[in-house]
């Protein structure tokens, strides 16, 4: 998603709160559907790359979407105009508490507020676009059990632990962007990032 993406928060208010899990699902579909119709106004591509997990009742015991999507796709103020539903929330993905990872466990969290999701349905997903441009899985077999990080990433996090039956380590980082416009931003939500853990 970049180094430039935004989590939206979308709300309902009581004129619009669905009763449903599948109520909250044809809300997010319209809201797709005029996302589309919307870039091809301003002549772009309609296709869009997008996150989203359906949350509820939790907080104020109402159904919501978080769906994060890159700044150069919508703006804030583009989100607010095309959720006609209640109100939108922004914050930036990378942020001191985290960024991607973060939003990662919490999106992907136990649920233990009730909310209740048909069979054969997922609360998140992402778009098809998205997903073609992950790269393949790599696999190898390394005896030396080190993980080789790039020398320019900007930010590191690594782990592991060793017991009786075996061992593992994992690291992650974030790579210094290739576009100099991307640079301070992500070298300051890095410091940060730093500073948090």
């Amino acid at each position: 998603m970049g180094y430039q993406s935004t989590m939206h928060t979308l709300t309902f208010d009581d004129a619009h709160l669905p009763q449903d899990f599948r109520g909250v699902r044809r809300a997010l579909e319209a809201f797709f559907k005029r996302a589309q119709r919307w870039r091809a106004v301003l002549d772009k591509e309609p296709t869009f790359d997008y996150i989203y997990a359906i949350e509820g009742l939790h907080g104020q015991r109402r159904y919501h979407v978080h769906f994060i999507t890159r700044d150069e796709d919508f703006a804030p103020v583009e989100i607010a105009w095309l959720w006609k539903n209640g109100i939108v929330d922004n914050e930036p993905v990378l942020v001191a508490r985290g960024g991607f990872r973060r939003l990662a466990e919490y999106l992907c969290k136990e649920r233990s507020d009730g909310f209740v999701i048909p069979i054969g349905r997922h609360p998140w997903s992402c778009s098809r676009s998205l997903t073609s441009k992950l790269p393949p899985a790599e696999k190898w077999r390394e005896d030396s059990g080190e993980i080789l990080i790039p020398d320019d990433a900007i930010w590191v996090r690594r782990g592991g632990t060793e017991n009786d039956f075996g061992a593992y380590r994992y690291a992650s980082w974030i790579e210094r962007p290739e576009r100099d416009t991307d640079l301070n931003r992500a070298c300051a939500c890095a410091r940060r990032l730093e500073s948090s853990y």
